[in-house]
């Protein structure tokens, strides 16, 4: 797993993902160390800029193009061993990412050549962050907006786009999966259709 984000201006990245910040957290990961063969899970942050930093955008490139083996036996779990997760979401001052110019920098840059459009499944989440007690919650826009717009994405074999709450215990507000038949495998059948359908 790979956590990209502003830290990539130090230099550093962090190893392993959270879905929270977490100072206890050291970077563990030398940017020019990567080992994006190995790499099955990215955790991608947009924030404001990000697409001007020129050690952001080459990282997410290789991400994205950077071949890797799906024979490779030492990954237990069938969903990584066959895919790269490429989990896109929002850092703050960018608040909704669906409407965001920072989300339509990154559809954008998916046109980049070589792109592995059959070994990537993307997950692009907009997050509110945790409310500060006492103010009103009222103008969230809690749903999936027209904006998102998945025919502008390449026929990756799955996109899912989700709105998550922090102030929530289940987080997740409304998600829409899509996926393409044309690559299914076995792994995705089992994890991403099956949990899709409730089973």
């Amino acid at each position: 797993m790979l956590h990209l984000d502003h830290r990539v201006q130090d230099g550093v990245l962090y190893r392993s993902c959270s879905d929270r910040d977490d100072d206890s957290i050291t970077p563990s990961v030398n940017i020019n160390e990567i080992d994006y063969e190995q790499t099955r899970f990215v955790d991608v942050k947009l924030f404001e800029g990000c697409f001007d930093n020129s050690d952001y955008v080459n990282i997410l490139r290789k991400c994205l193009t950077v071949d890797f083996n799906r024979s490779d036996t030492s990954i237990d779990y069938y969903l990584y061993r066959e895919f790269r997760t490429i989990h896109v979401n929002n850092v703050r001052p960018v608040y909704h990412l669906f409407e965001s110019k920072e989300y339509d920098q990154f559809k954008e840059f998916l046109n980049i050549k070589d792109l592995l459009v059959d070994r990537i499944i993307l997950e692009v989440h907009s997050c509110y962050p945790p409310r500060v007690p006492g103010t009103s919650s009222a103008n969230l826009q809690r749903k999936i907006p027209e904006s998102f717009m998945v025919e502008t994405f390449p026929k990756f074999p799955v996109i899912q786009f989700v709105v998550n709450d922090g102030n929530k215990r289940n987080k997740e507000i409304i998600k829409k999966t899509f996926i393409n038949y044309q690559y299914v495998r076995d792994s995705i059948e089992s994890n991403v259709i099956s949990s899709e359908r409730g089973l």
